[in-house]
C-alpha cells in the first residue's frame, strides 16, 4: 500500500483520556443534583459533544440552552486535557516513523478543538500534525465518515493512499464501510469490543508499539 496521508483519532487512540469519559456524565448530572441512569454512557458513548448535550437537556428537563450545556459539560473535562492526560505508549515513534517517511497526518476527534489544542500544545503535537477537525466542524459524528472525507481532503490524499487510526468500534465500522484501511488500536474503553473490532479492522494493534506499516 503506498500510503500518502495518515488520519488519527485522539481520545483512546493517541490520547490516554477515554478511561475518564464514561465519567464525565455522571459527574455533570451529579454535580446538578440529580442521579444519573446506570446506562447513562452507553447512550452517551458515540455522541459527539452537542449530541451529548442535546441529549442531556432532553431527558434531564435541563432549562439551559445546548450550548450553554456544551460549555458546562466540557468544563468538567477541560483542566484534564490542559495539565494531565498523556500520550498513550508508543505514539512519539509512529509520528516519527510517518514523518521520515513524507506521510501527512491529520487529526480527527470528537472533542471540541478548544479541548484538544491545550493538549497538542502541551505535549508538543503541533509538530507531527498538519491540522485538526473535529466532529463539531464536520457537523455530524463519527456514525458517518464525513470528517474523514474532509480530513482526507484537506492532505490532497484519495482513499486508496489514506489510512485511518482509531479505537472505538463504531468509528473502525464507519471507516472500514467507507472503504478505508483502517487501523484499530486497543483502548482500556473498548475492551468489550475487541473481538468485533478485529473482525473488520484492517490491522488491530494492542499498543502503537506494535506499529509495523
Amino acid at each position: 500500500m503506498n500510503i500518502k496521508a495518515a488520519i488519527f483519532d485522539c481520545d483512546g487512540t493517541i490520547l490516554n483520556s477515554m478511561w475518564f469519559w464514561p465519567m464525565v456524565g455522571d459527574i455533570y448530572l451529579k454535580k446538578r443534583g440529580i442521579t444519573p441512569p446506570a446506562d447513562l454512557y452507553a447512550h452517551l458513548k458515540p455522541l459527539t459533544i452537542i449530541e451529548m448535550a442535546t441529549y442531556l437537556k432532553e431527558h434531564f428537563d435541563l432549562p439551559e440552552t445546548v450550548k450553554e450545556l456544551v460549555e458546562q459539560v466540557n468544563a468538567v473535562v477541560r483542566e484534564k486535557y490542559e495539565k494531565e492526560f498523556p500520550l498513550k505508549e508508543g505514539a512519539i515513534e509512529v509520528f516519527e516513523n510517518l514523518k521520515s517517511r513524507g506521510i501527512r497526518m491529520y487529526l480527527a476527534t470528537a472533542t471540541d478543538r478548544y479541548l484538544i489544542e491545550p493538549a497538542f500544545k502541551r505535549l508538543g503535537l503541533d509538530k507531527y500534525f498538519e491540522g485538526m477537525i473535529t466532529c463539531t466542524e464536520a457537523g455530524e459524528g463519527k456514525s458517518s465518515p464525513k470528517i474523514y472525507l474532509e480530513a482526507m481532503k484537506r492532505l490532497l490524499a484519495s482513499p486508496n493512499e489514506t489510512i485511518i487510526v482509531e479505537d472505538a468500534l463504531h468509528a473502525v465500522e464507519t471507516c472500514v464501510n467507507a472503504g478505508f484501511f483502517t487501523v484499530a488500536v486497543a483502548d482500556v474503553s473498548t475492551v468489550k469490543d475487541s473481538e468485533e473490532i478485529k473482525k473488520i479492522a484492517s490491522v488491530y494493534y494492542e499498543t502503537l508499539k506494535d506499529w509495523s506499516l
